[in-house]
């Protein structure tokens, strides 16, 4: 009794343990079983709830309703038809349509299931769902091929050692992919840079998974220096560790000589500017040219165009140099001064007066004919100013004030 309980207990585990297998795996996978000629027999709601069917709408019908079309037209298709014939295991990728038309990507294997009799009833298909997956690729290659179109890309290995780059990053450097392929970084760099203290740091930054970007100088294969901006971004593995270094770059070599030749310019500008302000003030003072010309005598000669601008540079200038000098006698000559006109007389007015105030006495010299009468027709008064007709009476008058003689 006891050892018929102990062979039933037995016997009756397998099926059990069995069956227990399947549910799990069907948990975690989707199943399919088709008979050797390819119709569908059965699927778990796995299968059933990714391609969008029920049971009844596929059971009979031939596995082929599923396949997309370049599936149909591959080899794999061509391979899985014989493995489903012979019964023999097969591992591949398949791509296949839901019910509404959309892509599914599955991964698995198909794998015999024999009767009573040894004899090949079905296969039964396990499989992962790869169509996440694949999307995902999918829109990241096309991002990096997109990309790719508009940028240079080169790859490094995290020692620096360059294992690809795209047409793009080529044409940049003006190398070709096999005269750049294993080489390493330090190839298109300054070789003085290359030995530098900031290479090194440069590269361990990124052998720490750290990005750079920012605008880079390279040489080309001509030894020219070209700009790029772009980024150095560090690849990581399945472990969240760096495998490689991608790199996308564009040339703005063109944009930095532009910027360069702009500075240049502006620099050169400045100094223009600067050398322009320097020859005004230089005909200012000759212009204006405040000079001592006796112990106490100060003497301007004033020469052309007398506006307003100009006659307040004369002031300050006459006021300063009495303050320093302590002048008693200003002489203000103009006989350089071509015609007068009422706005003319009143600066020169304004300017004597203004040295009176500062103690001392102010003599315009140089009053020709013509200016006498001008300023008589157009009524100006010179008030208590002394003037002269010439400079020497002017330089007489200046001497006795300051109790000197010719």
């Amino acid at each position: 009794m006891d050892a018929h309980t102990s062979s039933s207990n037995t016997t009756g585990s397998a099926p059990s343990t069995h069956h227990a297998g399947i549910d799990t795996l069907d948990q975690v996978l989707v199943r399919l079983e088709l008979s050797p000629e390819g119709q569908i027999l059965d699927a778990n709601p796995r299968f059933l709830s990714l391609m969008g069917y029920t049971l009844d709408e596929l059971s009979g019908k031939h596995y082929g309703m599923l396949l997309s079309p370049d599936q149909v037209q591959s080899a794999t298709h061509d391979t899985f038809q014989a493995a489903l014939r012979s019964g023999s295991s097969q591992e591949d990728e398949l791509h296949l349509l839901d019910k509404p038309g959309r892509d599914v990507w599955i991964r698995g294997a198909c794998s015999p299931v024999l009767d009573d009799n040894g004899q090949l009833s079905r296969m039964t298909l396990y499989a992962m769902d790869l169509t996440g997956q694949k999307q995902l690729t999918a829109s990241f290659e096309g991002q990096l091929n997109a990309l790719s179109r508009v940028m240079g890309k080169v790859e490094f290995s995290l020692e620096g050692t360059i294992l690809d780059a795209n047409p793009r990053f080529l044409d940049i450097v003006g190398y070709q992919l096999e005269e750049l392929k294993g080489q390493h970084h330090r190839l298109l760099v300054d070789p003085d840079y290359a030995q530098s203290a900031d290479y090194l740091a440069f590269w361990d930054t990124l052998r720490r998974g750290e990005f750079l970007a920012g605008e880079f100088c390279r040489l080309n294969k001509q030894g020219q220096e070209v700009w790029i901006q772009g980024s150095y971004n560090p690849v990581l593995d399945l472990n969240g560790k760096p495998s490689k270094i991608v790199k996308f770059a564009t040339d703005i070599t063109a944009q930095v000589e532009q910027h360069r030749q702009l500075k240049q310019a502006m620099v050169e500008a400045e100094e223009a500017a600067r050398v322009r302000e320097e020859l005004h003030k230089s005909l200012q003072e000759m212009s204006t040219p405040v000079t001592p010309i006796w112990d106490g005598i100060l003497l301007l000669p004033l020469v052309g165009i007398i506006d307003s601008m100009r006659t307040a540079d004369v002031m300050n200038k006459s006021l300063t140099k009495i303050a320093e000098t302590r002048a008693r006698v200003f002489v203000l000559d103009i006989a350089g001064v071509a015609t007068v006109d009422t706005g003319v007389a009143n600066r020169l007015i304004k300017i004597t007066k203004a040295t009176q105030f500062m103690g001392c006495e102010a003599i315009i010299s140089g009053v020709s004919p013509a200016i006498a009468r001008t300023m008589v027709e157009l009524g100006v008064s010179v008030g208590d100013v002394r003037t002269t007709a010439t400079l020497r009476d002017a330089f007489e008058i200046a001497l006795k004030r300051v109790g000197s003689a010719l």
